[in-house]
Order: structure tokens, then C-alpha cells, then sequence
């Protein structure tokens, strides 16, 4: 599989989770409910601790992947290398955070420790890429 598949797959799924983020927020839209129910028919966990994650948490994972469709293969390579474990790292810390968080126990929901995440590799890629054009022009 060609690295642009991979960024092409990545920038889909991204944008998948958006979708169903937001159908998990709004589950009558998509018949979920039945009808004449109100639109908190789903648990509050699933809606609000994996819903509003999704929806509003991860936009910028879609603008990141994009980009890494346009990128030459080397520069795809290295930020493959050095994302990985930062994002299973914080896959890690958004599963066992709670759905709800607590500010009084300075506690961050899901959606806080996602969005957290989310900026935390947007920031690291942008660095990486950058890093790497500078590293191959430097070449030159």
C-alpha cells in the first residue's frame, strides 16, 4: 500500500468519526430514536463520552491527513515513525479518562483529553514535517 492510500484511508476515517460523532449526538436524525422520544434516547455515556469526543474534538486530524496526502514519501515515513507511539499513547490516556469529567477534582472529561491530544499531534506533525523539508532541502 502506497503512502498516499494511507493518508487518503486516514483522511477518510477522520472524517468518518466526525459523522458519526455527530449522529451520535443527534441519533434521531438517523431514525435511532424511536419516534416521539426525546433526543437524549441514547445513554448519556455513549453520547456524550464517545459522541461529542468524535464530533467536536478531532477536526483537526482531517486537515493534518490531508496534507500528509500531498507530502513526498520520505517526509510521510518520518512522521509516520515519530506519531505512532504518541498517538497510542494517547489513544491510551483518552480511553481511561472518563466520559464526564469533574473540574472540581481537576479531572479532564474525554472530550477535553481528546481535543488535548488531538492539538498535541496536530503541533507535533507540523514540527516533523517541517523538520523533515528542512532536513531534505538541507541535503540539496
Amino acid at each position: 500500500m502506497t503512502y498516499r492510500i494511507i493518508a487518503v484511508v486516514l483522511f477518510l476515517v477522520s472524517l468518518g468519526g466526525i459523522a458519526l460523532g455527530y449522529l451520535l449526538l443527534h441519533p434521531e436524525l438517523v431514525g435511532w430514536c424511536a419516534p416521539g422520544l426525546s433526543a437524549n434516547c441514547l445513554s448519556q455515556q455513549l453520547a456524550f463520552g464517545v459522541g461529542k469526543p468524535l464530533y467536536w474534538s478531532i477536526r483537526l486530524l482531517p486537515l493534518i491527513f490531508f496534507a500528509l496526502i500531498f507530502v513526498r514519501r520520505e517526509v510521510f515515513i518520518t512522521w509516520i515513525k515519530v506519531l505512532t507511539p504518541f498517538a497510542v499513547l494517547g489513544i491510551w490516556l483518552i480511553l481511561v479518562s472518563p466520559p464526564l469529567g469533574d473540574p472540581l477534582r481537576l479531572e479532564f472529561g474525554r472530550t477535553e483529553m481528546t481535543k488535548m491530544v488531538v492539538q498535541f499531534l496536530a503541533v507535533l506533525s507540523m514540527v516533523v514535517i517541517a523538520w523533515k523539508y528542512w532536513r531534505l532541502n538541507r541535503k540539496k
